[in-house]
């Protein structure tokens, strides 16, 4: 597959994909779940899929990262959209590292449900475009 085609099968489940992705990102990372005050005291991960936000919030941000990696090769879209992101409040304070341990955790992520036909290549390389891009407007 190419990196268009693992976006749309991403797109087709996003829901799923987007609470397993954080479940999967806040065991690998677990340092990263008190950035999130709604999850931060919760302790058995499994019991964030219980909760509404939980599910409305992680589709948002996997969306919005997919918007990214379409825009990933449009220098001028993609500045447009890290503007965006870098201006939300809850936003401020964070740096590149952060971005790209979000996208190392992805891109491990996506190689469970999209297995060894993932373009591996493509996805590092819309990702380093996407940190580059985000870390030029912090």
């Amino acid at each position: 597959m190419g990196l268009a085609e693992d976006v749309a099968t991403v797109r087709a489940d996003v829901s799923n994909h987007a609470q397993n992705f954080f479940l999967y990102w806040f065991k690998k990372q677990p340092d990263y779940q008190p950035y999130f005050a709604i999850y931060k005291n919760v302790k058995k991960l499994e019991k964030l899929k219980d909760m509404d936000k939980f599910v409305s919030h992680t589709t948002a941000v996997l969306t919005k990262l997919l918007v990214f990696v379409d825009k990933n090769e449009n220098a001028p879209g993609l500045r447009i959209e890290s503007k965006k992101l870098s201006a939300m409040p809850q936003h401020i304070g964070l740096e590149e590292q952060h971005f790209t341990d979000l996208f190392a955790a992805l891109l491990e992520y996506l190689e469970g449900p999209l297995g060894p036909g993932m373009d591996k290549a493509g996805w590092e390389k819309a990702s380093k475009n996407i940190i580059k891009a985000i870390a030029n407007e912090l």
